[in-house]
């Protein structure tokens, strides 16, 4: 794990309606060789080779950003509801916007663009030069059925504004 991209969370489970602290340490998203996934990793702070959390990162519509430092989520093979407690907003917001764009990658990858909510992604994406790729695939792959759909959620949301102004940006600083 690079140290760019630590950034230091809390780990909390819902047991009988109570989030218990499971412990802090470091989260990224790592690729498991064993699984053949691409998995949510928390590294206890007191042991970088304890794994606080392990989680399969899915292409199901099952993660919510909370706030601007709270990312929950309820584990579709064993029904727990998970949350990452972020220290700073910056850290939450890199994530999200990683695990989104996995999310993209995963549904491009499956050919389940649909049952992926995939429109979802565009709306919750960061519209920046670091994404432009992901959107651009997105946007590509998707299933000639979704088309309309994918239409009307980039009108209805301003992604089309966004992409103008950002494709504007690009222009003025010749990138």
């Amino acid at each position: 794990m690079s140290s760019s991209s630590k950034h230091r969370v809390k780990v909390y489970k819902l047991i009988e309606e109570i989030w218990e602290d499971n412990g802090t340490g470091y989260v990224s998203c790592e690729l498991n060789p064993d699984i053949d996934a691409i998995c949510i990793v928390v590294y206890s702070e007191n042991n970088e080779n304890q794994k606080i959390l392990e989680t399969k990162i899915t292409h199901e519509d099952i993660y919510q950003q909370q706030h601007s430092t709270l990312i929950v989520w309820n584990e579709p093979e064993t029904a727990e509801d998970l949350a990452l407690s972020f220290v700073d907003a910056k850290g939450c917001k890199e994530l999200w916007n990683q695990l989104c764009e996995i999310q993209i990658q995963l549904a491009i990858a499956s050919d389940n663009i649909e049952s992926a909510s995939g429109t979802r992604f565009l709306v919750q994406l960061d519209i920046n030069r670091e994404n432009l790729s992901s959107i651009e695939n997105f946007i590509q792959e998707d299933a000639i059925e979704a088309r309309t759909e994918l239409a009307l959620t980039i009108m209805s949301n301003d992604i089309f504004k966004k992409l103008f102004n950002l494709f504007d940006e690009c222009e003025k600083e010749e990138d």
